[in-house]
């Protein structure tokens, strides 16, 4: 099923992405993989299924303002069964602590229940800035989503 949420900008968005504004569902293609988009401020998360992994495809800024709607398509990638999920940053041009913080909880989340989040990224504005809070030695961080996905 193809789920799209479009929220205002003022929106924060509350776990599990149920957000004010409008809820269109598609079916799927028949490749089987579920796509949901969540649009809102400066940041858009494409997610998609890959066997067991989920795969959020983010584009934009991770911020104060956009964690939230990080956060809970993290929680419902969860929810839907992945015990692995794949964040593929190579489409983000800046994120905050409160972005971070976001990525290490739903990490410690995915460990506790027996799985792992992985990240990609080749933006080297990203990379400094997971050396820098020593992050880089915490997240499997991989140049390819194909890398990623093989583990």
């Amino acid at each position: 099923m193809t789920c799209s949420v479009y929220a205002h900008e003022s929106t924060i968005f509350p776990l599990l992405g149920r957000a004010p504004g409008r809820l269109q569902c598609h079916e799927a293609s028949k490749v089987g993989r579920a796509r949901r988009q969540v649009s809102g401020m400066e940041l858009q998360i494409d997610s998609t299924r890959v066997g067991e992994i989920g795969v959020l495809t983010l584009t934009g800024e991770v911020d104060i303002y956009t964690s939230p709607a990080l956060k809970s398509a993290l929680v419902a990638a969860a929810v839907d069964g992945c015990s692995v999920i794949v964040v593929d940053l190579n489409g983000v041009g800046f994120i905050d602590s409160s972005g971070l913080g976001v990525l290490v909880g739903a990490l410690r989340r995915a460990r506790e229940a027996g799985g792992d989040l992985r990240i990609v990224s080749v933006q080297e504005s990203i990379a400094r800035i997971l050396r820098i809070t020593g992050l880089d030695r915490v997240f499997a961080v991989h140049p390819t989503l194909d890398e990623a996905l093989g583990g």
